[in-house]
């Protein structure tokens, strides 16, 4: 199988999905704006260069701060840049030990990255299933509450029911009281009248 052959039997990103933006880790693979190599060794994307251009292809590092030149990646590249990103060095007789190097390096700082924001998601998940057991708890914190709030308000209700009816049955006995007294009083003045009566009409010594 020819060299051509064998890069075909793989979408080109099975062999560039290392290749990233050094300061935003955006893939080149994907296709999303122009990446461009710097004589520095670090690559990065025209949107991360933006604003860094110092004249003509020359740019500052945003990673190590150097004035450096810049090479758009791609197939119009010098052939001692294109071969860096060579899927498979070893077979052209090429200078394997530098396109290793390179690509290894720009592959562990992919990886690092990954794994930094594989534990940032733990770290994301954890802190979401933390907030979601408290959210939990103050809902049924909540519904205690309402219970709670539901039953004094029934309480509060009775009490004032209750209080109500002793009203009403202390005002009906202070009727009757006062009923009894006035009867009492009239009483009490007509047997006094009586007795008047019958001391003016039947004067009598003892």
């Amino acid at each position: 199988m020819s060299d051509q052959q064998k890069q075909n039997a793989h979408p080109p990103e099975f062999y560039t999905f290392w290749v990233h933006c050094n300061i935003c880790y955006r893939m080149y693979f994907k296709k999303e704006c122009r990446f461009f190599l710097l004589a520095c060794n670090h690559v990065a994307c025209e949107i991360c260069l933006e604003g860094h251009l110092q004249q003509t292809d020359v740019y500052k590092c945003n990673l190590c701060l150097k004035i450096t030149k810049a090479c758009e990646i791609g197939n119009a590249m010098p052939a001692n840049l294109k071969e860096l990103f060579h899927p498979e060095p070893f077979s052209d007789g090429l200078n394997a030990f530098r396109v290793m190097a390179f690509q290894n390096k720009h592959r562990q700082r992919y990886f690092a990255h990954q794994e930094t924001m594989a534990s940032r998601l733990e770290e994301y998940q954890r802190l979401c299933t933390e907030a979601k057991t408290n959210c939990q708890k103050l809902y049924q914190d909540c519904e205690n509450f309402r219970h709670e709030r539901k039953h004094l308000e029934n309480r509060a209700k009775l009490i004032r029911q209750q209080r109500r009816q002793i009203d009403d049955n202390s005002s009906n006995k202070t009727s009757s009281v006062s009923s009894e007294n006035t009867s009492a009083s009239s009483l009490a003045g007509t047997a006094i009248t009586s007795f008047s009566n019958l001391s003016q009409g039947n004067p009598f010594d003892l």
